[in-house]
Order: C-alpha cells, then structure tokens, then sequence
C-alpha cells in the first residue's frame, strides 16, 4: 500500500479520532445475557467502549425521546406473553469495511424467523414506521473499530472462536431495550427503558 493510500486513513485518525460516524435517533436493541458474546465484547475492544451485547430490531425510530417512551409503554402491553427468542447463527465472522458508517466490524449473523419478523412488524405498527420499513439481516456485533483498522482482521476472528468456541449456532434474546443513540459514537450509548420477555420454568 502507497504513501497515497494511506493517507486518508492516517488524516481521518488524526482529524476525528477512530470513529468519525455518529450513530442516529433513538432505537430498539433485542438484547442478550450470552455470557459468551458479552465476553467477546468486553475483551476485544481495546479501542471502543464496552457496551451491552445486542441486536438491533430497529435503527434510527425518530428523534422524539416523549414520543418515544409512550410508544414503548404500548409496545410493552402489546408483548406481554412474549417468550425469549432463540435466533440461529453462524460462528464469529470477519465482516470488513463498512461504509458509510466508517467502521470494521466483527460478529454474528443471525438468521431471520417468522417470530423475528413478526416481533419487528408489530414494532414496526406502534413506532409508526410503516410495513414498508426496512428488516435488514440480524446481527450482533463483537468487534468495532475505524475503517481500515489494521487491528481488526480474521486473525482476530480465529482467535475469538478459539476462546469462545461455543459463541455461535444460536443466540438467546431475553428482552428489547429503548436506546438512545442520538449523535452517539460507540459505546455513547444509553439505554431508556426495556421489556424483559417472560421466562417459564
């Protein structure tokens, strides 16, 4: 790699730090208790924050924090009786560059269930977002840092799947949270309300 190459990863470091991308609007996180994947989080991210292990069912809801609360206070009633949800995976994956959010990322993808889908439109009915917003592919996310990131590559995948050999194959999601991720970097996350799913015996 050139002198030419380099230098707009080198001026980004130095103009705005490792993360130049602000996350945006307040929005839903499935999250999870998976000791494995909060392991992972914590102690991969030499760069970041730590933050809670996660899902993201909706991305950017509006700006409106009042609107927001009372719209999850319905969703709340509308859920009650909702059981965890076991979302299938694949092992830790390298997943690169992502523009535009100016990111390296590493983490799981999840596959997409008919309890998934139909939990993301009926939250989807409540926030007023349409039957149109969009269902992008589940994921959780174990590794950020800046885009171009020499630290973040599969030497670090493999190393995760050695010591955590059994993160992967499925995730359970215990409850959804009402975050506030208004012009947030990673980590500057703020958690407003959450559901906890009702658990049997």
């Amino acid at each position: 790699m050139g002198a030419k190459q380099l230098s707009p990863i080198l001026s980004q470091m130095a103009r705005e730090g490792p993360y130049a991308f602000k996350f945006q609007g307040l929005t839903l996180w499935l999250v999870t208790k998976n000791a494995d994947a909060q392991a992972a989080i914590d102690g991969m991210n030499p760069n970041c924050p730590r933050y809670e292990a996660h899902a993201t069912l909706h991305y950017n809801t509006g700006t409106d924090e009042a609107a927001a609360r009372q719209k999850f206070s319905k969703l709340r009633e509308r859920l009650r009786g909702q059981g965890p949800l076991d979302l299938k995976c694949g092992p830790p994956e390298y997943w690169g560059d992502h523009p535009p959010y100016d990111m390296r990322a590493i983490g799981l993808t999840h596959e997409r269930s008919a309890e998934l889908d139909s939990l993301h439109a009926t939250a989807a009915a409540i926030f007023g977002l349409g039957p149109s917003s969009s269902t992008p592919t589940p994921h959780t996310s174990l590794v950020y840092d800046w885009l171009g990131a020499p630290a973040v590559n599969q030497d670090v995948v493999d190393e995760i799947r050695a010591r955590w050999p059994a993160l992967g194959g499925s995730v359970r999601f215990e409850g959804l949270a009402l975050v506030d991720m208004r012009d947030a970097a990673v980590g500057e996350w703020k958690v407003l309300d959450r559901i906890d799913f009702e658990t049997t015996a």
